[in-house]
């Protein structure tokens, strides 16, 4: 973290002095699976869990100026359902 004087920061620990890796210990860790990334599986759990409920930044609001405009993007991951 960068502070108002230009001076560089360490993140400090939690007030328990526990770090993250301490508190999701079931997470480990160490190197994550290629397959974590490539898996068509692990992709639809995604799909589902994580894309169908959040919002996704598709534009820019230069791109709709105007009261009434829309934009309209595909999505890949969406239409190879």
């Amino acid at each position: 973290m960068t502070t108002r004087n230009g001076s560089v920061t360490r993140p400090q620990a939690r007030a328990n002095g526990s770090k993250w890796h301490d508190r999701y210990p079931h997470l480990d860790r160490g190197p994550i699976a290629a397959e974590v990334f490539t898996s068509a599986e692990q992709f639809e759990r995604e799909r589902e869990h994580i894309f169908k409920k959040v919002w996704l930044n598709v534009g820019r609001l230069e791109q709709i100026p105007n009261p009434g405009d829309y934009l309209v993007k595909d999505i890949a991951a969406w239409l190879n359902r």
